[in-house]
């Protein structure tokens, strides 16, 4: 899940850390029982995993992504 984060938000790696760490923190005290997303399904009590995974993609910096053969080569592996 880090790692999608990091491909699908490349942004993270480039924000203020301690900044970044005290909105997540905000947000983890709202407590929120479900967070629901534009295009993820909703999570249930999921918050605080939610929260660290997005913790550790800004702290792993960018991920390269896969280009269009190793995308290939991954479809193909998983047909």
């Amino acid at each position: 899940m880090t790692t999608w984060s990091s491909i699908d938000a490349p942004w993270l790696a480039q924000l203020d850390r301690g900044a970044f760490g005290r909105a997540l923190s905000a947000i983890e005290r709202l407590d929120p029982e479900i967070v629901l997303s534009g295009h993820l399904p909703s999570a249930r009590g999921l918050t605080r995993d939610l929260l660290g995974h997005l913790a550790a993609a800004q702290e792993s910096g960018p991920v390269e992504a896969p280009d269009h053969e190793e995308i290939g080569r991954l479809v193909a592996a998983h047909a």
